[in-house]
């Protein structure tokens, strides 16, 4: 697909400039506030793709509009259908930017996954030890992939948690702990385990510091954070009434924020300072993250 978008840009490079692409192997997305334009592209693209062969699946090329109702025509001039949601490389995007619909997907599919482990488990002789390694490398690798992108509100990551919590109770064939009295915490403790909550903290922590560190020219770092800082670019605009929604920055440059002490000038000198590294901020995180389950 890089080598048939690299055509489209020399075919139509105005459009091409207002548009945005995010491409992984033959999966492709199109992004521009310009519906014009983005016929353009899209026309050009699948004029390109044939030559190579190749044609765009109907049933998965879905059109997403956001604050607009302006429509697109698909190969043979049929309108590309309009979705209020997509899933996009495993994660499942919304015109409306809410989270919450992802998250539960997700624990659904993480359910759905453990529940086939269980009953293989139940005619095979397998250790608990063993289990959990599968666990582990079936269920939360599933589940866990990507939410570091996602704004977690508390009631988020409790329901991880309690996942998390459940899955292991079966494990080791403990009940409830209204039944049992074994509380959580000594079920993570006999699973050498973390809460997947503190795990996805420091993959988030892990994210916003690779952000810090890309270089200024990235247009990703231009987009979201001050230039040759570590503090979120504030959103110019007119604000809604009532209570503020919870963004994955303002979450996260509060949790960077007390990582580093409450400084944003220590927060900067280890993100951007001459001597940042990061292997220091993983070293840091993993610290903070462990002071942060303990005091839990």
């Amino acid at each position: 697909m890089t080598v048939i978008l690299v055509d489209v840009e020399a075919d139509v490079p105005v459009q091409f400039a207002q548009c945005k692409d995010i491409t992984y192997w033959d999966d492709t997305a199109l992004v521009s506030d310009s519906t014009e334009c983005l016929q353009v592209v899209l026309d050009s693209l699948v004029s390109h793709a044939r030559s190579f062969g190749l044609e765009p699946n109907g049933g998965k090329t879905v059109h997403m509009q956001i604050k607009h109702d302006a429509h697109l025509a698909g190969p043979g001039g049929q309108p590309v259908k309009c979705v209020e949601q997509a899933v996009y490389l495993g994660g499942l995007l919304r015109t409306d930017g809410s989270t919450q619909v992802s998250i539960t997907r997700r624990l659904g599919q993480a359910r759905a996954a453990f529940d086939k482990l269980v009953s293989v488990w139940r005619h095979a002789n397998i250790t608990a030890k063993r289990k959990l390694l599968v666990f582990n490398a079936c269920v939360v690798s599933a589940l866990l992939y990507s939410l570091e992108t996602i704004c977690m509100r508390k009631a988020d990551k409790d329901r991880i948690d309690a996942f998390q919590a459940k899955c292991l109770r079966q494990i080791f064939k403990i009940l409830h702990s209204m039944i049992s009295h074994v509380s959580n915490a000594t079920i993570l403790a006999k699973a050498g385990a973390k809460p997947l909550s503190s795990r996805l903290l420091s993959r988030q922590l892990h994210f916003y510091g690779r952000l810090a560190s890309l270089p200024a020219t990235s247009l990703l770092r231009q987009a979201v954070l001050q230039p040759n800082t570590a503090v979120p670019l504030e959103l110019s605009g007119k604000r809604r009434r009532g209570r503020p929604r919870l963004s994955w920055f303002s979450v996260l440059f509060a949790q960077a924020l007390k990582l580093a002490g409450g400084s944003p000038a220590a927060l900067n000198e280890m993100l951007c300072g001459a001597s940042a590294t990061p292997h220091g901020w993983r070293l840091a995180v993993c610290d903070f993250c462990n002071r942060q389950q303990v005091g839990s």
